[in-house]
């Protein structure tokens, strides 16, 4: 997956995201009243990566309803009960057979997407079975939009919370890479995650056992005062690059550079377009968010006036 979701790649891809993200903001620029989670921050990163997958654009609204069902059977803000848990069940079996079917209908046609990537993978290293070539494509859409929609909610409501942050923003778009950067620190949208010791250390004092589970705040990690100075700041200025939002080593997300190129773009479409963040606009926000202490963004962000 590394090559088509690496850095070059992804500069290819901007002017596709640009677009969706021009088509997602052109109604709400004409709204008294806009939800920012269910107008644009959730569906803008799935059809991204619905686009980046090769999923015809006739049925995207099929796979974004698809991967929210399926979304369902996970986490704590997930709808767990008997009637969620089928339609979640059916939502599977229906992206499963999707994903079975399409890398094998690439394998004598490349559309140039990442299907196509995968099936010529497949062609070339025959460990790479159907299941395994399905599984990935279904968590790459798990896994490729939650934490993007997310970030942008964050970051909207970081800068309707500093106008003068804003304004440094909208007068030096080149900014926007850093502000990425810094929203990430900042306010991270995965505030933890878990992890297995593969062998036994000590850590600040306590003993660590192999095989022991071990919870790593990133929301802590990314405010501590020794790796950034003055750390509760939002500051486009830091030197904020060397973050672990994206985790670190092999665990390093795969699609970083393309979530960093999502949230540059959409949050730049935002300040253009959007209203609520010109200059001088004070809409009333409403803002919930869903009970979740690993995915900690907002599950609605109303903008008024």
């Amino acid at each position: 997956m590394a090559p088509p979701l690496a850095a070059p790649a992804v500069r290819a891809l901007r002017p596709r995201v640009r677009e969706t993200a021009e088509e997602l903001v052109r109604p709400l620029a004409w709204r008294p009243e806009v939800e920012l989670v269910e107008g644009f921050a959730a569906p803008f990163p799935l059809l991204v990566v619905a686009g980046l997958l090769g999923v015809e654009a006739g049925r995207w609204p099929w796979f974004r309803a698809e991967a929210l069902a399926l979304q369902q059977a996970g986490g704590t803000r997930g709808d767990r009960s008997p009637a969620g848990l089928a339609r979640a069940d059916r939502a599977a079996a229906e992206l499963d057979a999707y994903f079975r079917a399409e890398p094998a209908a690439r394998r004598t046609e490349d559309r140039g997407d990442l299907l196509s990537a995968f099936a010529a993978a497949a062609v070339q290293d025959p460990s790479l079975g159907t299941t395994a070539l399905t599984s990935t494509c279904v968590h790459l859409l798990t896994a490729g939009h939650e934490t993007t929609t997310g970030l942008i909610g964050k970051a909207v409501l970081a800068l309707l919370a500093r106008p003068e942050v804003t304004e440094e923003l909208r007068a030096d778009p080149g900014l926007l890479p850093k502000a990425v950067d810094e929203f990430l620190r900042h306010d991270p949208p995965v505030q933890m995650i878990t992890r297995w010791a593969h062998r036994d250390t000590a850590l600040a004092g306590r003993s660590v056992r192999r095989g022991d589970r071990v919870q790593l705040v990133l929301g802590s990690a990314l405010r501590d005062p020794e790796r950034f100075p003055d750390p509760e700041t939002l500051d486009f200025h830091r030197d904020s690059g060397r973050h672990v939002a994206f985790g670190l080593g092999i665990h390093y997300c795969v699609g970083a550079a393309l979530a960093r190129a999502e949230a540059e773009i959409g949050l730049g479409t935002l300040l253009d377009r959007l209203p609520a963040l010109r200059s001088g606009a004070r809409p009333r926000v409403e803002v919930e968010y869903a009970p979740d202490w690993v995915f900690h963004d907002p599950s609605r962000l109303a903008l008024t006036g």
